[in-house]
């Protein structure tokens, strides 16, 4: 990457839900930290993973980082500058745009392909030229036929409704879109060709992309750089050669124990035991300690920084802190 401005610079950014009158079936007066002084960047034309387990806080991040939600302190910078120019006439870029889970639920049901593509280039100004060759030219790059252009989404498979979803984004020419979970619903072989077209277009128009997964593999396929999310916070950070060769978490290396090795290429870690807390009630110190097998007393009662190990490679472990820092409380293996 280059010494550039950031595309995202995501800066100590928390988010918290409820705590004024059992908002979303909370109690009276809880809170739900939903993000814990999150960190994080994209650069241009480049792809960055964010993985965790269910509940971690990864959706949460991709939903302030597009704007449905603000957040409860910290900043979220776009360059605005490295988004390209006006290509003719009064046509722009977006912000950032999002691409869910659920492709159906995400289109109106009552709207055709055609209609849902152009939406946004109308709405905000984008559309240069007749419709139906804008529409034509998006469809092909996600590879749909124009023949499907009036149609609805009950009448496309889940994998057609995914491409409709990414071809709508592209309507808005993003310099970043978030990816929430894209091929998480559906079927194994559909998945490779999303994520095959996602490759593709990585080359064709440069977008850089935030990549949400749960799933390792998925993400490590896709990605430069991988940022580990657990409850709220980022652990550990890494390109992503460097994160397989030598994770310094050990939540990453839970991680990595689950994903299945056919040619045992990789060194062995063992799985983690138990679920992630709920974060109405996270542990104290850092939140893994109930999980970790190397769990020590600091860790108990004092949050790990997030430190640069190794040029690029960051971590929040105090097993890799310095011991200036950790013999505030370490006194060894938790009883």
């Amino acid at each position: 990457m280059s010494n550039a401005a950031p595309l995202l610079d995501v800066q100590d950014v928390s988010k918290i839900y409820g705590g004024s009158g059992g908002l979303f079936g909370f109690g009276l007066g809880s809170q739900v930290r939903a993000l814990d002084g999150v960190a994080l960047t994209v650069g241009e034309r480049e792809i960055v993973g964010l993985v965790g387990e269910s509940g971690s806080g990864k959706s949460t991040l991709g939903r302030l980082v597009v704007g449905l939600e603000r957040p409860t302190s910290g900043h979220i910078i776009l360059n605005e500058a490295a988004r390209p120019g006006p290509p003719r006439g009064k046509a722009r870029s977006l912000g950032p745009q999002i691409i869910f889970q659920n492709a159906v639920a995400a289109l109106n049901p009552r709207r055709t392909v055609k209609d849902a593509i152009l939406e946004p280039a109308v709405v905000h100004g984008l559309l240069t030229g007749p419709a139906d060759a804008f529409v034509h030219r998006l469809m092909d790059s996600v590879g749909l036929p124009a023949s499907l252009k009036d149609r609805r989404p009950h009448e496309l498979s889940g994998g057609q409704c995914q491409r409709v979803v990414i071809a709508r984004a592209l309507a808005a020419s993003p310099k970043l879109l978030v990816c929430d979970e894209p091929v998480s619903a559906l079927d194994v072989s559909i998945q490779a060709q999303v994520l095959n077209l996602f490759l593709d277009l990585y080359d064709e128009t440069g977008c850089s992309y935030l990549f949400i997964s749960h799933d390792l593999p998925v993400v490590e396929r896709l990605s430069h750089r991988i940022a580990i999310m657990y409850l709220g916070r980022i652990v550990e950070s890494a390109p992503t050669k460097a994160l397989f060769a030598k994770p310094l978490h050990p939540y990453t290396e839970a991680l990595i124990a689950s994903v299945p090795d056919i040619e045992q290429q990789r060194r062995t870690f063992h799985p983690v035991s138990g679920e992630i807390p709920s974060p109405l009630s996270p542990p104290s110190g850092c939140h893994f300690h109930p999980r970790c097998p190397h769990a020590m007393d600091v860790c108990r009662v004092v949050q790990p920084p997030l430190l640069a190990i190794e040029p690029g490679h960051f971590s929040a472990c105090h097993l890799n802190t310095p011991p200036a820092f950790a013999a505030a409380g370490a006194s060894g293996p938790l009883g």
